[in-house]
């Protein structure tokens, strides 16, 4: 999962720093309290309304640390877990809309990660609210038809560069098209830098971005914020599992589509 940084406001840029991607720690106990389970997080990632999609992921991350059930010995799979999102947009959206009664407070989300046995897969939320009534669309995406799903407003945009390199029959990296959609002034909605997770089996990790050319180089960057300027942890620096966004670099993990 790919993002940018920018969070626009009133048509202009509210900061160039933003998180748009999320962990989704989860959690259950049984119903005496004598175990406890942690299920590998997911990911959640939305373009759109920011308070909106941020209140989202406050009320449906806390509600799926807070499991109970008979047992533990369930998993918890993907689609599950976008759909308890999908309830908290709902919510989120109607009171935004019973304060201040306008539209326009919806977003996309996408719901990602792999369950404790299954493979990876993702869903994608599309959430409004107008005149009062919400509408939240909830679909599963297809891998097997294709291997990039673009939302937001660079959606478009995504798509031609992806459709330019299929006719090329070259390979696409999803980085260089983000950065290609970032740098084009028909886009101003998508700037900033480059913001990633991963799914792996323990879970979907964030991972700082290095770069390697231009004014950028040697920097480790999340969610548009250089962490080397945050110092270490006692002992560590929080550094440790890059991922590179500049070709060639062989000792950082990299990764390219091919059809």
């Amino acid at each position: 999962m790919i993002a940018d940084t920018e969070f626009g406001q009133s048509g202009a840029t509210g900061s160039q720093v933003g998180p748009k991607v999320f962990p989704v720690p989860i959690q259950a106990i049984d119903l005496d309290a004598a175990n406890k389970r942690a299920f590998p997080s997911m990911g959640f990632a939305f373009a759109g309304n920011v308070l909106s999609g941020q209140f989202t992921h406050s009320v449906a991350s806390t509600c799926l640390q807070n499991l109970v059930g008979a047992t533990t010995k369930a998993d918890v799979q993907v689609g599950e877990v976008a759909h308890v999102y999908a309830k908290a947009a709902e919510q989120i959206v109607l009171e935004r809309w019973r304060q201040a009664k306008l539209s326009g407070y919806g977003f996309e989300g996408v719901v990602f990660g792999r369950p404790a046995s299954g493979a990876t897969a993702a869903f994608r939320l599309n959430v409004g609210v107008d005149d009062g009534t919400a509408s939240v669309f909830v679909e599963e995406l297809d891998f097997t038809k294709t291997s990039v799903h673009a939302i937001g407003s660079g959606a478009s945009s995504a798509r031609a560069y992806i459709d330019s390199a299929r006719s090329a029959g070259k390979p696409f990296r999803p980085i260089e098209i983000m950065d290609s959609v970032i740098g084009d002034p028909s886009v101003p909605s998508v700037a900033g830098t480059v913001q990633l997770a991963v799914t792996t089996k323990t879970g979907v990790e964030l991972r700082p971005i290095i770069r390697h050319r231009g004014d950028r180089a040697g920097e480790f960057t999340l969610s548009g914020v250089n962490v080397l300027t945050l110092g270490m942890a006692g002992a560590y620096v929080p550094i440790g599992t890059p991922i590179s966004v500049d070709l060639p670099f062989e000792d950082v993990l990299d990764f390219e589509v091919r059809d």
